[in-house]
This record gives structure tokens, sequence and C-alpha cells, in this order.
């Protein structure tokens, strides 16, 4: 499984819907949660998709959208919804390529990639706590944090 976040923001910048998909040549299965689990766990996610060539799972942030397809987020807003996905082979069950894309309220949302820096900025009344698992302990990791204004706190521990 590769694992995977997408952060629905509070507020007015919340979405109503929230479509996450992975693609392939292969056959794709996503599983999503708004916890995060180790590989070992992934099993016990809450939203599942079919295995297809283009898996889907449809939530959504307003309890009236609910439907047997689209699955209604119970998180402390803002929070990440952490996706797991797989593809393979179907006559081989060699891994296949992979791509996962999460569309909010039908405006595309940033793919975010290890190593390519990403910038977020949040309104006035907003906060945001963030929370990055290290993948290869054996790699140096840098993180930075700036603040064009007001209060900023910082903590990394290992």
């Amino acid at each position: 499984w590769r694992a995977f976040r997408f952060l629905v923001p509070g507020g007015p910048a919340m979405p109503k819907e929230i479509t996450v998909s992975a693609t392939s040549d292969g056959q794709a299965q996503l599983l999503a949660d708004t916890r995060f689990l180790s590989e070992s766990e992934v099993s016990i996610c809450r939203w599942e998709s079919r295995k297809s060539d283009r898996a889907v799972i449809g939530l959504t942030t307003d309890p009236e959208l609910v439907s047997r397809e689209v699955h209604l987020l119970d998180c402390h807003f803002p929070c990440f919804i952490y996706l797991y996905a797989t593809a393979a082979l179907p006559d081989s069950g060699d891994v296949a390529a992979l791509t996962v894309l999460a569309t909010a309220d039908e405006h595309i949302v940033e793919q975010l990639y290890e190593g390519k820096e990403a910038l977020q900025k949040l309104a006035p009344s907003e906060t945001q706590l963030y929370q990055y698992s290290v993948v290869h302990a054996d790699r140096p990791v840098l993180i930075s944090l700036s603040v064009s204004s007001g209060t900023a706190s910082f903590r990394a521990s290992a």
C-alpha cells in the first residue's frame, strides 16, 4: 500500500464534497480514514473502493449529502483524510503504476510530492496542526515554517 493524505480545511474554506480517486493500467483500490493507520492496520479503514482501473471514494462534510456512495467525514476540521492505495496488473499481479487525485467541490487540489515545496495560507481565524510521518528514517528530513503575520509554534521530535 502507498500512503497519502489530503487536508480538509475548516471554516469558510471547508468543502462540502470531496472525491478521491486512483487510476491505473491495472486494478487499483483505495482505502480511506480520518485516522492515520500503519501498513498492517489499513484493513480496518472505514471506507473502501471497489477494485477497478479507476477506484473512487466519495466523502462529504454535509450530513444531508450522505448516501450509499458518499460517506460523512466525522472529524474535527481542519483534519486529514488518510488514503491508502494499491494497484496490480490483472494477469501477473505485478505492481502497476498508480495516480491518486483528490478533488473538493469540483476544484482540483494540488498533489503533494515528497521533496517538493507546498504553500498553504490560512485565514486570520484559522489554525492548522500538521503531523508528518517519516517514511525513510535513514534519510534526512527538512521541514521549514515561515509566518508573514501572526504567530507560529513549531515542534519536532524523533
